[in-house]
């Protein structure tokens, strides 16, 4: 596996975290237990919903998947080989939870400058967040999004294998809230 592969995935997975980190402060999650354990890149984490109160709740885990075996279909159906169609589906998970958790911090006022792929034979464009704007300020960097975002996965990782199956991370997290305010130069909004 190639060095660039694993920096892009491990950012990734730090992006979503710190992505969780701030949506924790307005909502509970529901993430469950890796079917298997990462062993090249930093352990992804798997959310199944996020509940901002017991009226708006977002099955995040099922959402995504009917996105993306939608994609799937596409892609078979313009003759793409099954083999490829299944590894770009794998892949579009990873994007789509990315692409769904910014769309949602855009709904509280996240903005980002981010870099895009090129979606090469008609591969599905993913965006890497740069930067993180919250209200037009600087909010988080690259370097920010990488230590924050390691810290939050790890401790998500520890909370998952603490369990069986799904682990309930209560809204405002004690351990997520002083990660994220340990930094000065980072937001912490209210909803």
């Amino acid at each position: 596996m190639s060095t660039v592969y694993r920096e892009m995935r491990n950012y990734q997975v730090y992006q979503q975290a710190l992505f969780l980190g701030i949506l924790n402060q307005s909502s509970s999650m529901i993430i469950q237990k890796p079917i298997k354990k990462a062993i090249v890149t930093q352990q992804l984490v798997t959310v199944s919903s996020l509940k901002f109160s017991a009226d708006d709740q977002i099955a995040i885990s099922d959402l995504i998947e009917r996105r993306c075996k939608e994609m799937m279909k596409l892609d078979l159906s313009n003759g793409l080989r099954e083999k490829t169609a299944i590894r770009r589906y794998e892949t579009n998970k990873v994007t789509e939870v990315l692409h769904l958790l910014s769309d949602i911090l855009n709904e509280f006022g996240f903005t980002f400058r981010t870099t895009k792929t090129t979606g090469k034979n008609k591969s599905a464009i993913a965006e890497t967040v740069n930067v993180m704007y919250f209200k037009g300020r600087k909010a988080y960097s690259r370097q920010q999004i990488t230590q924050i975002g390691m810290k939050i996965n790890q401790y998500l990782y520890e909370k998952c294998a603490e369990g069986d199956g799904n682990t309930i991370i209560e809204r405002n997290d004690p351990i997520i809230h002083e990660l994220l305010v340990g930094n000065q130069s980072i937001v912490v909004f209210s909803s």
